[in-house]
């Protein structure tokens, strides 16, 4: 597979080094940056298999291939590659889900709902809810460097990481759904939990 990664901040540019260590990925380059010491740079995404990055939507959309993205609403490629997305698809692994929550990069909204107590060294936070069609998601800024995914039902299912390192993961593994495409990462919980572990993500089970 080769892949094209829309260069817009650091998470982007770890998760270009991800998938230059993933197996199955051929190639990786870059796009929207002017120089890179480590990958090609381009200018369209001609020739690759799939674009990973919500800048990438044009380059996208010009050469018909699906685009890989944080969103967590669209109809063209893969949705939601992100710790957001991650926590639905653990939701899937776990029979009548009380509680899907996630500390979000880059989310800045006071939480003032309920208060969810994430694993050490997240811990307590406040967050607020997101309703995404059949699912609500309670979300949280990261604290300082660590974010976490939590979520409980018949057992709790969790994981937490690097902010960064975590982001990246998580957008890297969307294109092993590239072929599915539309599709939303959740829809294929155990083939995208299972390419996250299998590049670094830890996962707790608690019965």
């Amino acid at each position: 597979m080769r892949v094209v990664v829309a260069i817009d901040d650091d998470v982007t540019i770890r998760t270009a080094h991800v998938l230059a260590a993933m197996a199955n990925i051929e190639e990786v380059a870059v796009l929207g940056t002017p120089r890179s010491k480590v990958f090609s740079v381009v200018k369209s995404a001609a020739g690759a298999d799939v674009v990973v990055g919500q800048s990438g939507q044009a380059a996208a959309e010009s050469t018909g291939i699906p685009l890989v993205t944080e969103r967590m609403a669209g109809n063209h490629g893969v949705i939601g590659a992100s710790p957001q997305g991650l926590a639905l698809a653990l939701s899937r692994r776990v029979s009548q889900p009380s509680l899907i929550a996630v500390t979000a990069d880059g989310d800045t909204t006071s939480g003032s709902g309920r208060e969810v107590r994430f694993p050490d060294p997240v811990g307590r936070k406040n967050t607020h809810s997101i309703s995404l069609e059949e699912d609500t998601l309670h979300v949280s800024p990261p604290e300082e460097d660590w974010s976490a995914v939590l979520v409980e039902g018949d057992r709790a299912l969790s994981t937490v990481d690097d902010t960064r390192f975590l982001n990246a993961i998580t957008l890297a593994c969307g294109v092993v759904l590239a072929d599915r495409a539309p599709t939303r990462v959740w829809d294929h919980a155990g083939d995208y939990i299972a390419a996250c572990r299998k590049e670094g993500l830890v996962f707790a089970t608690r019965d």
